[in-house]
């Protein structure tokens, strides 16, 4: 069984504009209890924000300039109504043509898609932490097979063929054991083989 948690910074009913003002008076030298008491915060919440953000604030929450904007995602729903190419919505939005192609076939491709949901999913897409792709991919189908090859002494090795191959059920090609290789090899050199 795998555990997945999400770490959402707590702010305790605080506005962003009263954290900043905690940060500005942590900044400018005054203790918890001092920044708790001139805020009407209580000190205990002060203690714990500051503490899950180790001391250092953290950055606003925004998009690169890079991705594609609500407004970019309405022109390219727009264009794909009025039935016209990736290039031209494309070349209109000043973006490359395969960057809206792989826009669409992300987003339900050129029937099925939608600005607002596109643009809610590329949010929950972008957010950290992520799992691994073997953690959501299929661990039990990898421990299976390794299982089935803990008697061989190139038991990695043959994992990895196997898994470059497709041969194992439930893993993508492209997913890569890390570290593997090395553990084998240090264990073959324990067992003098």
């Amino acid at each position: 069984m795998i555990l997945v948690v999400e770490v959402r910074m707590r702010v305790y009913g605080l506005s962003p504009e009263q954290l900043d003002a905690l940060w500005v008076s942590l900044r400018a030298g005054e203790s918890l209890r001092s920044i708790a008491r001139h805020h009407r915060v209580p000190l205990q919440h002060v203690r714990r924000y500051f503490a899950q953000t180790g001391g250092v604030q953290p950055r606003p929450a925004g998009r690169s300039d890079r991705q594609l904007t609500a407004a970019e995602r309405e022109e390219i729903s727009r264009g794909l109504a009025a039935g016209e190419s990736f290039r031209v919505i494309g070349a209109r939005l000043g973006r490359s043509h395969t960057t809206v192609g792989r826009e669409v076939t992300r987003n339900g491709g050129r029937d099925a898609y939608r600005c607002g949901p596109a643009d809610l999913a590329a949010y929950e897409r972008g957010r950290r932490p992520k799992c691994s792709k073997l953690a959501t991919t299929g661990v039990r189908a990898v421990g299976a097979f390794i299982g089935y090859f803990r008697g061989r002494v190139l038991l990695t090795d043959s994992c990895s063929v196997a898994i470059r191959r497709g041969d194992l059920p439930g893993v993508p090609l492209g997913v890569r054991l890390g570290g593997m290789h090395r553990r084998s090899q240090r264990r073959q050199q324990c067992l003098g083989a």
